[in-house]
């Protein structure tokens, strides 16, 4: 790991323990880490989902054929990356 990386990895190493569920991505969506409240409210394991796509991880329930969730983060996380604002679903 080269120093300039230093600081982004203690940043995400601190996002890990806010007391608020967050999922952070990279701006191609893919899950560079997620706080500990998101993993226990997600039921999953920081190791299981860091590295993957966003929609790998956490795909549309393959039980409701008519669910739209993938379709709806996609686009609101489209519309954050061109716009630069937060978009609320």
């Amino acid at each position: 790991m080269q120093n300039s990386q230093l600081p982004f990895q203690d940043t995400l190493k601190t996002l890990e323990t806010v007391p608020n569920m967050y999922l952070i991505v990279s701006p191609d969506l893919i899950i560079l880490t997620a706080s500990d409240l998101f993993l226990e409210a997600t039921k999953t394991t920081r190791a299981s989902i860091v590295g993957r796509h966003i929609f790998d991880a956490f795909p549309d329930n393959p039980e409701l054929p008519d669910a739209e969730g993938v379709r709806n983060i996609n686009a609101s996380l489209q519309e954050v990356l061109k716009t630069k604002k937060a978009h609320f679903m």
